[in-house]
């Protein structure tokens, strides 16, 4: 006990107080909601693929969970990231995730529309564009995480 109250006084008196960090405290805090819809939405994504490709669901049931979870929540995000204050020192960065977001949600839409049609060329065409948008995406976290290293904070793309 007498070595711990030295470790939790030297954190503490570590914290940093300024308006700008407790600023970036409240903007991760604000987003984590929003991020665990997100996880929500790749589970949704992930299982809808993997039933298909297995052979585990039927394509009728696969276009109405892309229709009524996939694309819903895909929009979803995005507006609900729209509407998170962000401090100035990262709404830059919040409006490229909103971007990235916007982008794929249009990439579902994309796959919704070719489900319904069974369009198998636009299918591949709104699956790539969802790939980049991932890929975009969790370039974002990895940069994003970097940058709030210095206040011992991160945001976990799918808590």
């Amino acid at each position: 006990m007498t070595t711990v109250l030295p470790l939790l006084v030297a954190l503490v008196a570590c914290t940093d107080n300024s308006p700008e960090a407790q600023a970036t405290r409240t903007w991760v805090h604000d987003l984590q909601p929003i991020l665990l819809e997100n996880t929500r939405l790749a589970e949704h994504v992930l299982w809808t693929a993997s039933d298909l490709h297995d052979k585990r669901t039927e394509p009728e049931a696969a276009r109405q969970v892309w229709a009524e979870a996939v694309v819903p929540t895909a929009r979803q995000l995005t507006f609900q990231l729209e509407v998170i204050h962000a401090p100035d020192q990262w709404a830059a960065r919040q409006t490229s995730l909103e971007q990235i977001w916007g982008e794929r949600a249009t990439a579902y839409e994309e796959v919704q529309t070719a489900l319904e049609s069974g369009d198998r060329k636009q299918w591949q065409v709104g699956r790539e564009r969802s790939m980049n948008a991932k890929l975009r995406e969790e370039k974002w976290f990895d940069t994003i995480n970097q940058e709030l290293a210095p206040y011992h904070l991160t945001l976990d793309q799918y808590p």
